[in-house]
């Protein structure tokens, strides 16, 4: 079994810190040995960030995310990637303009939609707590 199943195995039982190492090896194999034309990178790119986001680890996702898209910038899922590892850092606004920077380029993408409207109502929930906030007196 090569090692981006194994990623996917690991993924798919929960095994997240598995499943981040599986495809670290997976993305060195393929750098090594040049075989892009086997594996694509930045899929592999795109499925440890996810890993990265369930792992509990954005930042990293989020590298992921952007080396993903230096590779295939004309990817929806990739910006999904990336919109999803600013959304779990808390930054809304950039996390809605990754998913629409990805409906630009692939208009029919249902996840990107869908983190859409994650963050607008992670950005409407946040500006009414902060409203609330300045109508307590202290």
């Amino acid at each position: 079994m090569e090692w981006k199943e194994k990623g996917n195995a690991a993924f798919k039982a929960g095994d997240y810190s598995a499943a981040v190492q599986c495809y670290s090896k997976a993305i060195e194999s393929v750098k090594e040995n040049a075989q892009n034309g086997e594996i694509k990178l930045e899929v592999l790119y795109s499925n440890r960030s996810a890993a990265y986001v369930k792992y509990g680890k954005p930042e990293e996702a989020l590298k992921d995310a952007e080396e993903c898209l230096k590779i295939s910038p004309h990817w929806g899922k990739a910006y999904g990637r990336k919109g999803k590892a600013l959304f779990e850092l808390g930054k809304f606004d950039e996390s809605l303009e990754a998913y629409e920077e990805g409906l630009a380029v692939d208009k029919s993408n249902p996840t990107l939609r869908q983190g859409m409207g994650e963050c607008r109502n992670a950005i409407e929930a946040k500006t009414k707590e902060n409203a609330e906030a300045d109508d307590d007196p202290l």
